[in-house]
């Protein structure tokens, strides 16, 4: 889902449905961004109303990716822009007016402005686990464990990612994972607001779909390398759970076996 759509199904939850403190972190964790800190410090409060900067200052300026940035400037929801002949620039003045129309004071006032997330065009995944040690999403969380004094919450993930092949396969959107070129390009993702690098793989290991059989054969004939590195200096493979990892040495058995004894030639 993304940040909006977890918004929207949050409000339409009864007003008495009960929610623990767990579920209010991953609630929080998933309406909430990482920002984009700037390596140098700006002095963004000295400036002259009248100065122009480039994207790249906004985005570190206001914690918005660039992507975000431009896609805003598509939708007409953000700063003011001058467009140039190669770039776009932003004046200080109104980047501050900008900032100070979408300053509340109250939840009723923010809840007439339009939702915006650096995130919006992501795929969120909130995971809440409890003492059986299974991943439950957090809406089957807040229905089967808030109405129990005891929900025995271990714990919480929130996953967020803006990697187009990895939103596909998380999506379940099977057909664009065929178009991808290259199954084993660099990803990135959010876990917990923490920065993480690796590859689809990777995101499968951890992220296991329950209709595996099905379609991994095929990402795995096009070079899927569940051998590959994140990181962390951690291959795909350490961090499978124990199906994932039978499944992938049988399937290795299998073609070693072909490979040393492959069929015979029809002599008819």
């Amino acid at each position: 889902m993304t940040p909006s759509e977890i918004f929207f199904k949050l409000k339409s939850l009864p007003a008495s449905t009960p929610i623990t403190a767990e579920h209010i972190i991953a609630i929080l964790g998933s309406l909430q961004a990482p920002q984009t800190v700037s390596a140098t410090a700006g002095a963004y409060s000295t400036w002259d109303n009248d100065k122009l900067i480039d994207t790249d200052t906004l985005s570190e300026w206001i914690g918005e990716i660039p992507s975000r940035l431009k896609k805003w400037r598509v939708d007409g929801v953000g700063p003011k822009f001058i467009s140039k002949a190669k770039h776009v620039a932003y004046r200080v003045g109104d980047v501050r007016d900008w900032i100070a129309s979408r300053t509340v004071q109250s939840t009723t006032q923010a809840d007439s402005l339009s939702f915006v997330s650096a995130f919006d065009g992501c795929f969120v995944e909130p995971t809440i686990y409890h003492d059986d040690q299974q991943p439950y999403s957090l809406f089957d969380s807040i229905e089967i464990f808030s109405g129990n004094q005891e929900t025995g919450i271990t714990g919480f993930e929130v996953f967020t990612t803006i990697d187009p092949t990895v939103i596909a396969y998380l999506k379940g959107d099977y057909a664009t994972l065929d178009k991808v070129a290259d199954l084993n390009a660099a990803a990135s993702w959010f876990t917990n607001g923490t920065a993480q690098h690796g590859t689809l793989a990777h995101v499968i290991a951890r992220h296991t779909a329950v209709d595996l059989p099905e379609w991994l054969p095929t990402l795995l004939d096009r070079g899927l390398n569940f051998s590959a590195t994140d990181s962390n200096g951690r291959t795909a493979l350490d961090g499978a759970d124990d199906h994932l990892k039978n499944y992938l040495t049988k399937r290795d058995m299998m073609l070693r076996f072909a490979e040393k004894f492959p069929p015979k030639a029809s002599t008819s």
